[in-house]
C-alpha cells in the first residue's frame, strides 16, 4: 500500500470514529455517565421489615348504614292497637320509612336481627294478654315479610302487660300500652 493510500485509510478511520462519537455523544447525548438521582428513601434490603399504612377513607354506604344503625337502635312503637285486637291500619309514613330503612340495613348487615316485641294493656288475663302480644308480633312480622325483609332476621317476643309505657288507669294510658316495638336486636 502507498503512503498516500495509508494515510487517506488513517484520515477515513479517524473521521468516522469521529463522526459516530459525534452522533452518539454529542446528538443522542447516550455517552453522559448514568446517575442515579439519591432521595431521602431509605433503601430497603430483604432483611428489613415493611411497614405499609393504609388509609381508608369512609365511603358514602358506611356513614349511612351507621346512621341506619343508629335509627334501628333506637327502634319504633306501633301503639294504640284496638282492644283486643291484633290488627292494625294506622301506619305512618314513619313505620314505612323505618321499614324501608330496615329492609336496607339488614341486606347490608346480613348478621344482625330486629326484635319485634307485643304488648297488651293490663285488661284481661295473664295468658290471654301474652297470646295478644304475640299476634301483634307477628301481624307487624307479616308486614315486614311483605316489603321483602328476611324471616331468619326477624325475632318474636310476647310481653302481654310488661313494660307499660302509660298509666293502665287511664284510656289513653291503656291505649299507650297497646302496642309493639321493633328495634336492632342487642344479639
Amino acid at each position: 500500500m502507498s503512503s498516500k493510500s495509508a494515510v487517506f485509510t488513517g484520515i477515513l478511520i479517524l473521521w468516522m470514529g469521529a463522526s459516530t462519537y459525534w452522533y452518539v455523544c454529542k446528538i443522542k447525548e447516550d455517552c453522559k455517565e448514568k446517575t442515579v438521582k439519591e432521595t431521602n428513601t431509605p433503601r430497603i434490603t430483604s432483611s428489613d421489615t415493611i411497614k405499609v399504612e393504609v388509609n381508608i377513607q369512609k365511603t358514602e354506604t358506611d356513614e349511612r348504614n351507621e346512621l341506619l344503625k343508629e335509627k334501628l337502635s333506637k327502634g319504633i312503637i306501633i301503639s294504640k292497637f284496638p282492644y283486643n285486637s291484633a290488627e292494625y291500619t294506622q301506619f305512618s309514613i314513619e313505620f314505612n320509612n323505618f321499614v324501608r330503612d330496615t329492609k336496607t340495613y339488614l341486606q347490608l348487615n346480613a348478621g344482625e336481627n330486629i326484635e319485634i316485641i307485643g304488648y297488651t294493656d293490663n285488661k284481661g288475663s295473664l295468658a290471654k294478654n301474652v297470646e295478644l302480644s304475640r299476634k301483634r308480633a307477628l301481624f307487624i312480622k307479616d308486614k315486614l315479610l311483605n316489603e321483602g325483609i328476611n324471616p331468619e332476621q326477624i325475632i318474636i317476643k310476647a310481653e302481654g302487660e310488661n313494660n307499660p309505657l302509660g298509666d293502665n288507669k287511664t284510656e289513653s294510658g291503656r291505649a299507650k300500652n297497646r302496642r309493639v316495638e321493633i328495634r336492632l336486636s342487642k344479639n
